[in-house]
C-alpha cells in the first residue's frame, strides 16, 4: 500500500491497489482483509478481481468500512493473484 505524505492535495481521487496472492493448490477460504486508511480519506468503491472471474466483485463501503478501517471477512481467494482496488477522496 502506498503511504500518504502530509503534503497531499485535498479533494483528489486516490486509489489503493492490493495484491492478494494464493500460492497454494486450491482456493483459500475464510480469508479476511483489513487495513486502516488515513484520516480524511473517504472510501467510495471497493472491488476484487480474481484469476477465475472476468467480472470484479463489488463491495459496498457502507457495509465494510468503519471509520478509517476497511474489513472484508470470509473472502474466497483462488490460486494465483487477486487484486483488491480501493478508491476514494482525500480531504484534509
Amino acid at each position: 500500500k502506498a503511504q500518504f505524505e502530509r503534503s497531499l492535495p485535498s479533494e483528489y481521487l486516490y486509489v489503493y491497489t492490493f495484491q492478494i496472492i494464493n500460492n497454494g493448490n486450491e482456493t483459500a477460504t475464510n480469508v479476511s482483509f483489513s487495513d486502516v486508511f488515513p484520516t480524511g480519506y473517504t472510501i467510495n468503491s471497493i472491488s476484487l478481481t480474481t484469476p477465475d472471474s472476468p467480472t470484479p466483485i463489488i463491495y459496498d463501503p457502507t457495509t465494510y468500512v468503519t471509520g478509517t478501517t476497511l474489513t472484508i471477512p470470509n473472502l474466497a481467494i483462488p490460486v494465483g493473484t487477486s487484486t483488491l482496488t480501493v478508491s476514494g477522496i482525500y480531504t484534509n
